[in-house]
């Protein structure tokens, strides 16, 4: 039996594609929590994007339809900018919120083809809203306002 080693960079290359997995799903569980949350978790799952390596692969999901779909949300929010009435920095402040398109394609890196892989994605994206839910709820109907509980900062 031949046992074949792994060059360092494919096993960094491993590690950072598993964490880019991870990361995904802190980020459908933190999305809906707050934007501080998000931001972190995005930004990691561009950061094991970037060093994941691959990048064959990760060019040819290009063509993935969900990626296209994204891509184009993004590139037509950017063109908007050509003719809406709003002047031009307003516009693109505006625009650029689409930049988190991106993400479809740095997901489906990470979970595509892979059903587990997605619904761990998707239980993280449920209980990240059951929990936004259940805060409603509590804020709602039994917290008074000094007690509130908020996704937003942690400091209240």
């Amino acid at each position: 039996m031949m046992h074949t080693k792994l060059h360092p960079l494919n096993k960094i290359s491993m590690v950072f594609k598993q964490m880019g997995f991870y990361a995904c799903v802190l980020l459908a569980l933190c999305c809906t929590l707050g934007t501080a949350l998000a931001s972190i978790s995005m930004a990691l799952v561009f950061i094991c994007f970037l060093f994941s390596a691959d990048w064959k692969h990760k060019f040819s999901l290009l063509k993935h339809p969900l990626v296209i779909l994204g891509l184009a949300i993004l590139f037509w929010s950017c063109f908007t900018i050509l003719y809406t009435p709003a002047d031009f920095s307003t516009a693109f402040t505006i625009s650029s919120k689409y930049y988190k398109m991106f993400m479809v394609w740095f997901m489906v890196y990470f979970i595509n083809g892979q059903p587990k892989k997605l619904a761990w994605v998707i239980a993280g994206l449920f209980i990240g809203i059951l929990l936004n839910i259940i805060a409603i709820y509590l804020n709602y109907f039994i917290l008074p306002n000094a007690s509130a509980i908020s996704f937003l900062s942690i400091a209240n």
